[in-house]
């Protein structure tokens, strides 16, 4: 075994935490809510740092854009479906402040599931190791038989295909498929798939 010469520490330098410019200070940090205190006060209470900042900043994006009327496009893929945030983007779309929904091929596949069996995401680990992973046979089944190119040149795209034929087919959780919200309320759903990337395509 080759043997190694010790690092020489003797060079390092350091400096006073006094001169040091610093991301987080005590006078930054969240306050604690109180009994009876408002969401307004919390998410005002939120620290401007790292991601607290960056969800202050969409936000005061998407309210100048609807201030302007102008257009708000989410681009998501599928763990805000895996972790069950359909119910609020749903009301967004309702409320119109968002306006189209880009989802990845993922995001359909999940949402799908969601509206069809009520439960998505299984565990890949398992499902890799038994070859089983993306083999669900009526999601493979249903969703290949949405997206057949259609006669009705009314549909536009795999989104709309996927969220009429929900809609179509009386799925049992329908309510809380972002695809059919997109269909019902006719705010555009838009499917990006890659091909290899996904258990459908």
């Amino acid at each position: 075994m080759k043997k190694y010469t010790p690092v020489d520490l003797s060079k390092i330098k350091t400096y006073s935490a006094k001169k040091r410019e610093t991301k987080v200070e005590l006078g930054s940090f969240a306050k604690t809510g109180s009994k009876g205190s408002s969401f307004k006060k919390f998410y005002a209470s939120l620290p401007d740092f790292l991601a607290a900042s960056s969800l202050k900043q969409v936000v005061s994006a998407i309210i100048k854009a609807n201030q302007k009327k102008r257009p708000v496009i989410l681009g998501m893929g599928a763990h805000a479906i895996k972790v069950g945030l359909n119910p609020i983007i749903i009301d967004m779309m309702k409320q119109g402040i968002i306006n189209c929904i880009a989802l990845n091929g993922a995001g359909a596949i999940h949402d799908f599931e969601v509206a069809t069996l009520g439960r998505t995401s299984e565990d890949v680990g398992e499902g890799l190791k038994s070859g089983m992973f993306g083999m669900v046979e009526e999601t493979l089944r249903d969703i290949n038989q949405s997206i057949r190119i259609s006669e009705d040149q009314s549909i536009r795209g795999m989104g709309h295909q996927l969220g009429h034929r929900l809609l179509q087919m009386k799925a049992p959780h329908r309510k809380l498929s972002i695809l059919a919200a997109g269909a019902e309320l006719d705010i555009p759903v838009t499917v990006h798939v890659a091909v290899g990337t996904d258990t459908v395509h």
